[in-house]
């Protein structure tokens, strides 16, 4: 196969995921599904009323989207991706970070932001930019269960249109010469903070 074909596989296999993978869930109405496992597994009810929702923008990197599904099926949270994304459903880097936890987190998948913001509109919520200066530190501010974090993606972070849309944004205190954090690792830190504060038992 030709670079130009393996290109054009892997743009077939992103469309594919963005149209069949996972249809928008509606906010309004999430059911909640139990999982039963054999011992050795992971046995859990799967609610995702009242959780914050960690919302990741055109992520980058299959490893990072992998280990915050992993956090997502762990604490019993709501994961969604909003396209394009930049890699393929079936890279081997989202498959080992994820590891089998991927059956417990089917995260909710927009085209666009604008296809995001349409789905949720008629759903209660406020949209948190998680940013690396802007806003008050994370440690400050007052979470509340419906909150979705909107985190950009590893490159180049979210436009200053986005940022503007927002409710509200917030960073995580660093060094002046630090640039910014690893995305899974900014995530798990604001998710964690934000669950332990509205009281999510997984946290």
């Amino acid at each position: 196969m030709t670079k130009s074909d393996r290109a054009s596989s892997d743009r077939a296999s992103s469309e594919h995921l963005m149209t069949h993978l996972a249809q928008p869930i509606d906010p309004l109405d999430l059911p909640g599904s139990e999982h039963q496992q054999g011992s050795g597994s992971l046995s859990k009810t799967i609610s995702l009323q009242n959780s914050i929702t960690c919302v990741l923008y055109q992520p980058e990197i299959p490893g990072n989207t992998g280990t915050l599904m992993r956090l997502a099926a762990c604490w019993n949270a709501p994961l969604v991706l909003i396209g394009p994304l930049g890699f393929v459903w079936s890279d081997k880097h989202l498959k080992r970070a994820s590891m089998d936890y991927a059956q417990y987190c089917k995260p909710t998948i927009h085209d666009s932001w604008s296809d995001y913001q349409n789905h949720w509109a008629n759903a209660p919520h406020r949209t948190i930019a998680v940013v690396p200066r802007e806003g008050v530190s994370y440690r400050d501010f007052v979470f509340q269960p419906s909150d979705h974090l909107i985190m950009g993606s590893e490159s180049c972070g979210l436009p200053r249109r986005i940022i503007s849309e927002c409710d509200h944004s917030i960073h995580i205190p660093m060094q002046p010469s630090a640039r910014s954090m690893n995305l899974a690792i900014a995530g798990a830190l604001v998710w964690a903070e934000g669950l332990f504060k509205t009281q999510n038992p997984c946290v």
